[in-house]
C-alpha cells in the first residue's frame, strides 16, 4: 500500500436530505414558567419528631390540612403567592430567610444537615398554623407543622 493511501482522511457520510422531526423536546420549569405552575409536593424532608415535628399532629388537625394542601392543587403558584390577608394586605404563603426563624428552629435545621438552607417557605392554613418547608421551582418539600405559629412568630405592632 502506498504513503498517499494511508494518509487519507477518513470519509464523512453525507445527507442526502434533512430529517424530519416531528418530536419536540420538553420544557422545564424555570424562571416565569414557575409562576404558571401548579405546587408539587415531595415528602422526603419531613420532620417527625421536634417541636414541629409532624408526629404530634392530630387526626383533625391532618385532614384539615391536607384539605388545604388539596386545595393548592388547583391553583397557580402566582395566585398562591398574591393571596392575602388583613387590613395591610400582608401576603398569606411566603419565603422567610433562615437567619429570621427562631434559634430552636435554626438549631433544629443544623441538627438536621438541612443549615445550608438558606430560606423557608411558609404555607399559612389559618390564622396560627402554617406548614413549613424548602421551595424549589414549583416543588414544596415539606418540613414542618406549626400549629402555634412559633417557627417564625410575627413581630407585633
Amino acid at each position: 500500500m502506498s504513503a498517499a493511501k494511508r494518509r487519507r482522511k477518513p470519509k464523512k457520510p453525507k445527507l442526502k436530505e434533512i430529517p424530519l422531526i416531528r418530536k419536540k423536546p420538553s420544557e422545564s420549569i424555570k424562571g416565569d414558567s414557575f409562576f404558571q405552575s401548579t405546587p408539587v409536593w415531595k415528602f422526603g424532608l419531613i420532620d417527625m419528631d421536634g417541636k414541629w415535628g409532624w408526629e404530634k399532629i392530630t387526626t383533625k388537625q391532618l385532614a384539615d390540612a391536607l384539605a388545604k394542601v388539596k386545595n393548592f392543587e388547583k391553583q397557580k403558584w402566582s395566585e398562591i403567592l398574591n393571596a392575602t390577608h388583613g387590613r395591610d394586605n400582608k401576603s398569606k404563603h411566603h419565603r422567610v430567610s433562615t437567619e429570621r426563624v427562631c434559634g430552636e428552629a435554626q438549631k433544629r435545621l443544623a441538627d438536621r444537615k438541612l443549615d445550608d438552607l438558606q430560606e423557608l417557605f411558609s404555607l399559612r392554613l389559618s390564622a396560627k398554623i402554617r406548614i413549613w418547608g424548602k421551595l424549589e421551582n414549583e416543588v414544596f418539600h415539606f418540613i414542618w407543622f406549626d400549629p402555634e405559629h412559633t417557627v417564625c412568630p410575627s413581630l407585633k405592632k
